[in-house]
């Protein structure tokens, strides 16, 4: 009997057009592979990252079942790393980040930088946590993200 699982990391894979022969538990090119067709922003540091911190754990060998695929999965969905453009997650992203994307895409990183450079990081931090309306928080999530790209802090 196939788990719920088992069903939903199956529907990824089938999604993500891997092929019939490409089985968990996969390697970790594998789940790049994935990551990369399903349109996450996910490179090799990135997962080593997110294993260091616990937030998915690959077998004692790197091989990735269906738990661990999902949970990568999930972390990236959650953390919000999308490619930019994608057809999968452009339509989830604010205005603001829509924006941040286009000129980051277009190298008009001065643009990002000119809209940050008269604000501390701590006072975009505060003003982030004090916001009552999402599109403010949206709008103060893209500038604290171009505050630490103009920091050189990637994340």
């Amino acid at each position: 009997m196939v788990s719920e699982l088992q069903e939903h990391v199956a529907k990824l894979l089938a999604h993500a057009d891997m092929g019939s022969s490409v089985t968990p538990p996969l390697t970790t090119d594998e789940v790049l592979a994935l990551a990369a067709s399903l349109e996450y922003d996910a490179s090799p540091a990135r997962i080593q990252d997110l294993i260091a911190a616990g937030r998915c754990t690959p077998d004692a060998a790197g091989r990735w079942n269906e738990a661990a695929i999902f949970a990568l999965v999930g972390e990236l969905e959650g953390l919000r790393l999308w490619r930019y453009p994608s057809k999968l997650h452009d339509f989830k992203r604010s205005q603001f980040d829509l924006e941040a994307c286009r000129l980051r895409a277009e190298g008009r990183h001065d643009e990002l930088a000119e809209a940050v450079a008269s604000q501390t990081l701590r006072g975009l931090l505060v003003m982030l946590t004090t916001c009552e309306n999402r599109m403010g928080r949206e709008a103060l999530l893209a500038l604290v993200l171009a505050k630490l790209e103009l920091l050189e802090i990637n994340l």
